[in-house]
């Protein structure tokens, strides 16, 4: 987790998503094939279990693609932990656009942060 934190941007270092996540740190590399390797590193409220969805966007930020919502990467949180992210996207998931985002979400859909 150290390493993810270290290689982030200053402008993805300890990112607030209202009161209830706070992204510590985000990096990437590109593999041979051309896979996209995501890993980020979150701290959660206590209590709060979120889903969280990746985004390819255009670049005007508008979302062209969603690479679908993992239900399960927060379940066992108790919100004292740090817990490490790792996404792997694909050439064709990422072709039409100019940046990735990632989204939370509470249990009944309201938006907290991107």
């Amino acid at each position: 987790m150290a390493e993810i934190v270290a290689d982030s941007d200053t402008g993805l270092k300890n990112v607030e998503f209202v009161d209830d996540a706070v992204l510590l740190g985000a990096r990437h590399d590109r593999d041979a094939r051309g896979l996209i390797h995501l890993n980020i590193a979150w701290q959660l409220k206590a209590g709060w279990r979120p889903l969280r969805s990746i985004y390819v966007c255009d670049k005007n930020g508008q979302i062209v693609r969603q690479i679908g919502a993992n239900k399960d990467l927060f379940e066992r949180s108790t919100g004292a932990e740090t817990i490490v992210d790792y996404i792997g996207l694909t050439p064709d998931q990422t072709k039409s656009g100019a940046c990735i985002a990632a989204g939370l979400y509470d249990p009944v859909g309201k938006t907290v942060g991107r």
